[in-house]
């Protein structure tokens, strides 16, 4: 015997195709803009002491480039090296990952590193 449901679900789908494309579309450009960030080190700081205006073109140009999240720091590299080495005095220390923030000594090495490697993108 044949399942009724099979010929309702088909129908019931391509009814709603629309519907299903939209949430689709909706959790892949979600994903796509909490997944992508930048990771700027010190030189954020340096732009904004130079000139805030340099500060707003670097934002537009990014966006512009097809950027989609753009997520900042102020911990230098030198920084995260000394919290990985040394967690005890750093236990304070937050930091962002790509949609949510956690501890830096909490985090595995290997998030860690890929942290650590981020923050390089600098002068």
């Amino acid at each position: 015997m044949k399942n009724p449901l099979r010929k309702r679900l088909l129908r019931e789908l391509k009814n709603d195709i629309g519907k299903y494309l939209v949430i689709f579309l909706f959790m892949t450009a979600t994903i796509g803009f909490v997944s992508g960030f930048l990771v700027a080190d010190e030189s954020m700081l340096y732009a904004y002491d130079e000139s805030f205006e340099k500060l707003v073109y670097l934002f537009e140009t990014y966006f512009k480039l097809g950027g989609t999240h753009f997520q900042l720091t102020y911990v230098s590299k030198e920084d995260l090296i000394h919290a990985k080495q040394t967690p005890d005095k750093y236990k304070n220390l937050r930091v962002r990952v790509s949609g949510f923030s956690d501890y830096f000594v909490f985090l595995n090495e290997g998030l860690q590193d890929e942290i650590i490697q981020r923050t390089t993108h600098t002068k």
